[in-house]
């Protein structure tokens, strides 16, 4: 049993024990093992050929703006978690190593991006995202021909003000007109 799974990350793969168990999708990419150290109970977790709490080499030639460093200097080799806090519910979290190189070289983020949300949150933002979006494309393609408005108006207005709440997206603007438009009637 590799050390590093306490060294760097013990509660990480605890953690994705209980989303795995939680969630039947993660199933498909994570891997646990568990074995009895010393009367201790430790969980080994892999995640696309790679341990979570694994470091995982950096390839500089992968990242969009390979001249900003982000969160590693020049000397950096290897991807190691970084601790965040999420903007919603302030909740601590790690940004793993798998999941950097996911998002500096496969999904083309600069660097020193870092999520601003934990998991449960940004799922929970999607959501809401989707429903404003909902609202949104039912506005673009009816406009003031849907009856009655003011509910829907309301009804709108309550989606954009949940979605604004996860701090992502600027929706100041869509808030300002859905008002003006309940004010005129």
């Amino acid at each position: 049993m590799p050390s590093s799974i306490s060294r760097y990350a013990p509660w990480t793969a605890l953690l994705l024990l209980v989303l795995c168990m939680a969630t039947p999708l993660l199933h498909k990419t994570l891997h646990i093992k568990s074995a009895a150290v010393g009367g201790i109970m430790r969980y080994q977790v892999k995640h696309r050929g790679f341990f979570v709490s694994d470091r995982i080499p950096i390839n500089r030639l992968l990242w969009k703006k390979p001249t900003y460093q982000g969160h590693y200097d020049d000397r950096a080799e290897l991807y190691e978690g970084i601790r965040c806090r999420c903007i919603k519910c302030e909740a601590s979290f790690v940004f793993t190593a798998v999941e950097q190189r996911e998002s500096f070289e496969v999904n083309g983020k600069y660097p020193g991006w870092a999520p601003s949300l934990c998991q449960k949150c940004n799922s929970l933002w999607s959501e809401a995202e989707d429903k404003e979006k909902t609202y949104a494309d039912n506005w673009a393609q009816k406009g003031r021909s849907i009856v009655p408005l003011e509910p829907f108006l309301r009804e709108w207005l309550t989606a954009v003000l949940e979605a604004n709440s996860y701090h992502k997206k600027g929706y100041e603007h869509t808030i300002g007109m859905i008002k003006k438009k309940i004010r005129r009637g």
